[in-house]
Formats: C-alpha cells, structure tokens, sequence
C-alpha cells in the first residue's frame, strides 16, 4: 500500500471520530461542527482514491 493510502485511512478514522464527537455540540453553531468534521473525511477518501479519480478525470 502506499503512503498516501495509509494515510487517507487514517484521516478518515480520525474524521469519523471528530464527527461523532462534534453531534453532541449544543453551541450556536449546531450544525456546522458535524459538516466541517465530515471534510475530514471527504480529504481522507479522495486521498484513498486518488489514483482512480485521477484516471476518471482523465478520460
């Protein structure tokens, strides 16, 4: 596996975990906690998928 893939899985775990934590937020911005945490995870799968994205875009 490369490195970039590695490292995407782990940014998606540590996405998940930040969404998970941030659902219990009760400030004045409610729902922007959960939707800024996802964009961890939405980095984290184009970092997994990368190389098919890459040959998608492409054609």
């Amino acid at each position: 596996m490369q490195k970039r893939k590695i490292f995407g899985i782990l940014v998606v775990i540590f996405g998940l975990i930040m969404v998970g934590g941030s659902l219990g937020y009760q400030g004045p911005y409610r729902a922007m906690a959960p939707i800024s945490m996802s964009l961890l995870v939405v980095i984290g799968l184009l970092m997994i998928f990368w190389d098919k994205i890459k040959s998608w875009m492409s054609k």
